[in-house]
């Protein structure tokens, strides 16, 4: 068998450039002219930065401490105010004021965050949207013009 391979031998035909080849040329991407791009100041970039770094630091903030604020389902909820564990809870005494972390949970499930969500409930309900007005986003209704609750407040 050794000697039959060894006697097999390849002879390529010979290509001179005027030989015509079946095969067609392949087709060459050309892209699509792209539009420029507008030219904007540098400030205004910065400032779209900056505003999209703010939305970005309220949505991680939702993401990763949200679960803590599922027992107050009617309460506002400011998710731009800055800190790690801190109340969010708008028109709470303690807004703003930074936790340790089971102290944290204690805190939102008291008798004042309950009593408060109630208020919020009560006072805060947002009638159902009619179909020419879009609803407020429930952790923005209401924000800055209603009273204070009326009922005492205990931690």
């Amino acid at each position: 068998m050794e000697s039959e391979t060894a006697s097999v031998e390849w002879e390529w035909p010979e290509y001179d450039g005027n030989m015509d080849i079946d095969e067609p040329e392949p087709e060459l991407f050309v892209p699509e002219e792209e539009p420029p791009v507008p030219d904007i100041p540098w400030q205004e970039l910065q400032e779209l930065q900056i505003v999209k770094e703010k939305r970005l630091c309220e949505l991680s903030r939702e993401i990763h401490q949200g679960p803590y604020y599922t027992s107050l389902p009617n309460s506002e909820v400011d998710w731009s105010l800055e800190g790690r564990i801190v109340c969010r809870v708008v028109r709470c005494p303690f807004y703003g004021h930074e936790f340790q972390l089971t102290n944290f949970r204690k805190h939102l499930h008291s008798t004042m965050h309950r009593r408060l969500d109630e208020w919020y409930e009560s006072e805060v309900a947002v009638p159902s949207p009619s179909p020419e007005l879009k609803s407020p986003t429930p952790e923005r209704r209401g924000a800055g013009v209603l009273p204070p609750p009326t009922s005492p407040v205990s931690a």
